[in-house]
């Protein structure tokens, strides 16, 4: 099964799609794309298909091109994947991260490139420390 719910490659998600899907996460997710815009300016959101087990996300980036996170609707929530290097883990784990979001920091296979890991959105302290992450990542 696909991380996103919209797995067609062919059928790129529409707002109305996305709305349906998200249901009541709809409010946090565009109140979450809200946050980005405020703390980094002028960011490039777009809709990527990179495989059949991702299915569609939406890459969230700034005008430089990095990319700040990768949205993954679902139904009536959504995925968050952050990445990360290796320098800020200690960080991460002394913070008010919850735990089992800091055990997914700790289990992370680390690449050349760094961490990546997968949130869940379902609720306000998902979010709290997705934000969380961000500020010590980019601080």
């Amino acid at each position: 099964m696909s991380k996103s719910i919209f797995d067609d490659k062919s059928s790129k998600p529409t707002e109305l799609e996305l709305q349906q899907v998200l249901g009541k996460q709809n409010k946090e997710w565009q109140g979450f794309i809200n946050y980005i815009q405020e703390n980094y300016g002028n960011i490039i959101k777009e809709w990527k298909f990179y495989s059949k087990s991702a299915g569609w996300c939406l890459r969230v980036s700034e005008n430089k091109g990095r990319n700040i996170v990768f949205l993954l609707p679902n139904k009536d929530y959504f995925i968050v994947t952050i990445n990360f290097g290796t320098k800020i883990v200690n960080d991460i784990l002394k913070s008010r991260v919850a735990d089992i979001n800091k055990q997914k920091v700790m289990d992370a296979k680390v690449y050349m490139e760094g961490i990546s890991i997968l949130i869940e959105v379902r609720n306000n302290k998902d979010l709290d420390d997705i934000k969380m992450i961000l500020s010590i990542r980019d601080k």
